[in-house]
């Protein structure tokens, strides 16, 4: 009997060799009695519809991918493993041409889960009567200016007080995954991966504090909008919203976690992090 009975393999179709690798990823999961699936990113209604009782994610692609299979299984405990096959892969687990081999491997004694926390962000429109949902994000949420290259007022609130006003590009809220993303492009600190801290860092901020701040875990975190030419808020660098003058948005620890399936030893993954930080 396979570790997981039921393997999704989600793959990137933009990348030349995805769809290949995701149907020889399947006839490995097959040849192991797990039933298995396939199915492109770019059909997210198809996935959804697929995932009930599906034990295990396969993402073949980029860091992108991942992000969006940890997204599409949100709140299911599902567990990813990472194929890359794009540019970078920080998130992944394996390079593409060792993807069957950890596979099979996996699917025999079953890996060990990394629990990564993520971010749930809503937005209350101006003159609303109630925050929205926008999403969940693994590595960061990002409010900023819109298409107009003109610096965006942000007011932040910390647990409904008065925190800090930057006039800047851009404020990313960042997970510790995230950490090593967007914000620390932008100059931020490293957080350890399984941390639960909130990381706060402004980018291209003018005549206001610059540091980094991190935060407790459970902080709460609003951040209102001040743009004649409005702004937008990002989720993972994939779903956006564009906001309004006085537009807020709420920033907070999600509910769920992420999982990511390792083989890679416990004591030797921050190590890993840091080498390829190199």
């Amino acid at each position: 009997m396979p570790a997981y009975r039921r393997v999704g393999i989600l793959y990137n179709p933009r990348i030349r060799e995805g769809a290949a690798l995701a149907e020889r990823l399947r006839e490995v999961a097959a040849r192991a009695g797990a039933e298995a699936w396939s199915c492109a990113t770019t059909e997210p209604e198809r996935v959804g519809a697929q995932l009930a009782g599906t034990s295990l994610v396969v993402s073949v692609g980029g860091d992108g991918t991942i992000l969006r299979a940890v997204r599409a299984a949100v709140g299911m405990d599902i567990p990813v493993l990472g194929v890359n096959v794009g540019k970078l892969g920080f998130l992944a687990e394996v390079r593409g041409e060792q993807g069957e081999q950890a596979l099979a491997g996996l699917l025999q004694d079953g890996g060990w889960h990394d629990e990564r926390t993520m971010l749930e962000a809503e937005v209350w429109p101006a003159g609303s009567a109630s925050w929205e949902m926008l999403g969940h994000a693994l590595n960061d949420v990002v409010v900023g200016r819109g298409l107009a290259a003109r610096a965006v007022t942000l007011h932040v609130l910390l647990d409904g007080e008065a925190l800090v006003t930057y006039k800047a590009d851009a404020l990313v809220v960042a997970t510790a995954t995230g950490s090593t993303a967007y914000s620390l492009a932008a100059g931020g600190p490293v957080l350890y991966p399984g941390a639960t801290d909130l990381l706060l860092k402004p980018v291209a901020p003018h005549l206001c504090p610059t540091p980094a701040l991190v935060l407790p875990a459970d902080s709460v975190l609003d951040v209102q909008v001040h743009s004649d030419h409005g702004g937008v808020v990002s989720v993972d660098g994939q779903i956006e919203r564009p906001l309004a003058n006085e537009d807020r948005v709420r920033v907070r620890r999600s509910p769920h976690k992420a999982r990511l399936l390792r083989t890679t030893p416990r004591e030797k993954l921050y190590p890993r992090v840091m080498q390829r930080l190199s």
